[in-house]
């Protein structure tokens, strides 16, 4: 093998790469990763996975942590009940909806 054919699959690994992922995931585009991966300068590539890697890390120990607590801290909770001989129920007024009109002589009549 020549160092060309080498190159050139080197090429053909990463267009097949970028295409899959463009074709397949379109969403990674909003996170930047196409111009990651197709950045000019390795040390742009390793310094955002490097970034990548801590914020993931950062978060799968803040997951471990509140797990962590959950476990080890555990919760009560004291219910009282008690039981009263009487129940004051408040007054209750019922209006009705339509409206009426009353005529107190006649009903003082009637009584």
């Amino acid at each position: 093998m020549n160092k060309s054919s080498t190159s050139s699959q080197k090429q053909g690994k990463k267009e097949l790469v970028r295409r899959t992922l463009a074709e397949d995931y379109p969403g990674l585009d909003y996170l930047g990763i196409h111009s990651v991966l197709n950045a000019r300068y390795s040390w742009y590539r390793i310094l955002w996975f490097s970034i990548l890697s801590v914020c993931l890390l950062i978060g799968l120990f803040t997951i471990y942590r509140i797990i962590h607590e959950y476990v080890q801290v555990p919760s009560a909770t004291l219910i009282n009940v008690k039981s009263v001989d009487k129940l004051l129920l408040p007054q209750l007024t019922v209006c009705p909806t339509n409206a009426v009109n009353i005529d107190l002589e006649k009903l003082e009549k009637d009584l």
